[in-house]
């Protein structure tokens, strides 16, 4: 009877422990990409709440006693912009807005507008991002450019990974480079951001 209770009382606790967790001290984080290049040009030159975006993943995984890597869920995860003109945000922050290529298009806007749509359609891929509303009221003056996050803190879902943007409002210049860090309790790594010159180097 005493094995059975304590049986019981473990199981509650186990039901009542959601976490965030710690991963074991061997787990890995990575990250999808080794690197990222960015040709330094008018799109990324100053901090205007207007740039670049790429979508990003931080990958937990442990490596059990078959060898096998696998995902680690509902692990603290936490992101850090050694580069304070790109902002870290969670896949909620940001929305497709699937009209802008059709509006680029036909010269609708004004000079501004036409201006950053001449970035926009030199590559087919682009995809046009706008910051949900929820951020933009986190703004102080109202203005997305003065939100500038650089640190972000995330948990990882059933595959082991947190999904986030970088949006490079600028970066430091041509030719240089900085860092993003990933880290959890027990390992870290650092994406690596270079800027190249519009000469591309």
């Amino acid at each position: 009877m005493v094995l059975l209770l304590a049986q019981a009382a473990l199981l509650n606790m186990n039901a009542c422990s959601e976490g965030p967790f710690d991963p074991p001290y061997d787990a890995t984080i990575g990250s999808s990409t080794e690197g990222l290049t960015v040709i330094y040009n008018a799109a990324v030159a100053e901090e205007d709440g207007y740039g670049l975006v790429y979508h990003n993943q931080a990958i937990v995984k442990h490596e059990d006693e078959y060898g096998r890597n696998l995902p680690l869920e509902n692990i603290v995860v936490e992101i850090y912009s050694y580069w304070s003109g790109t902002y870290l945000l969670p896949e909620k922050a940001v929305t497709k807005v699937d009209d802008y290529l059709t509006e680029c298009s036909e010269g609708n806007g004004d000079e501004e507008f036409q201006a950053l749509c001449d970035v926009f359609l030199n590559d087919a891929d682009n995809q046009y991002y706008e910051l949900t509303g929820k951020f933009l009221l986190a703004s102080d003056t109202g203005d997305p450019a003065t939100y500038r996050p650089n640190y972000l803190r995330g948990v990882t879902d059933n595959r082991g990974i947190v999904d986030f943007y970088l949006f490079l409002d600028s970066t430091p210049g041509g030719g240089t480079d900085f860092g993003i860090e990933m880290s959890t309790s027990v390992d870290q790594t650092v994406l690596i951001v270079s800027s190249a010159s519009t000469e591309g180097k």
